[in-house]
């Protein structure tokens, strides 16, 4: 869904034309995706239509945010807090495309200062962006990226995807989304299984199921590990606490409804009869016993509403 909505102040306002090329998109697909009510956010002045450039690019480099689709991998700085390997994932990223050594830049623990070799050759797929303005997309190496503006992504074009690489590697969870094509997902949820039942990389160490949630420590780098999507709801939950909200993770998700709503929409997905997939809403997952915290159900079978 595309979010018509107000800039910030000082905020620069892209032109459709520099908006795609900052996207990669074609000026007419953002045309088209405004028709549709889907693509990236954008702001009316007057009777044009402006992007605003906080919501597509780090203003300090002109870097473009990206969605990798199907996965998630654990956290590496999200509110100040690190999840179990964090650094591992993006080591094992960098890797994949093909550094063989960096540096970090000066505090940070996912910006690269330098790196060998300086830049290697990739491109993505991407149909659209979300509503933070990230192309929600398909990685891929230049020599086996399609040469071409239009691609049928098939199973042999998802398996030579970098986000493919991560999820069969166990460095990151499955997360799909309802945007995601079925027939994607089904490819995504069978090598997520099976990375799960040889146990490797965070299904050795899962603990979304149940975990003692009292600080930032108790999943943070030393911690439980659990889905990312949980970590970062937990970890705004205990700032929400130290700011002197009272009640458990699920009353302080049904408080933002109002606000920036974190009370997810998800499918139950049944792949073996679709009909029988059940709605609800991440609160409704939730289990929680005094300082023991748990998401109920099958992570694989999880799929979240798009925004």
């Amino acid at each position: 869904m595309t979010i018509t909505t107000s800039a910030a102040a000082g905020d620069p306002l892209l032109a459709p034309k520099t908006a795609a090329l900052v996207l990669g998109l074609s000026v007419s697909w953002l045309a088209k995706a405004r028709l549709r009510g889907d693509g990236p956010r954008y702001v009316k002045v007057g009777h044009a239509v402006r992007y605003p450039q906080s919501y597509h690019r780090s203003i300090k480099d002109d870097s473009v945010q990206l969605r990798f689709e199907g996965i998630d991998a654990t956290e590496l700085h999200y509110g100040g807090g690190e999840q179990p390997l964090g650094r591992e994932a993006r080591d094992a990223l960098l890797k994949a495309i093909g550094f063989t050594s960096w540096t970090l830049a000066a505090g940070s623990s996912s910006k690269i200062a330098t790196s060998h070799p300086a830049s290697v050759r990739g491109g993505i797929l991407s149909m659209a962006a979300d509503v933070h303005g990230r192309p929600i997309s398909y990685a891929m190496l230049s020599q086996v990226l399609p040469n071409s503006s239009s691609v049928i992504v098939d199973e042999a074009i998802l398996r030579a995807t970098l986000n493919f690489e991560m999820l069969k590697s166990g460095l990151a969870y499955l997360l799909t989304y309802t945007s995601m094509p079925v027939s994607h997902r089904n490819i995504f949820h069978d090598v997520a299984k099976a990375t799960r039942d040889a146990a490797r990389g965070v299904w050795a160490i899962d603990s979304t199921a149940e975990f003692v949630l009292i600080d930032e420590s108790s999943i943070g780098r030393n911690g439980a590990c659990i889905f990312p999507k949980l970590f970062r709801r937990c970890t705004d939950y205990l700032k929400a606490l130290k700011g002197g909200f009272r009640g458990e993770l699920k009353d302080w998700i049904l408080s933002t409804s109002t606000t920036r709503n974190e009370n997810d929409g998800v499918v139950i997905w049944n792949a073996a009869n679709p009909q029988g997939s059940v709605r609800t809403h991440l609160s409704e997952l939730i289990n929680q016993r005094n300082n023991r915290v748990g998401l109920q159900g099958d992570l694989l079978s999880l799929v979240f509403i798009e925004k």
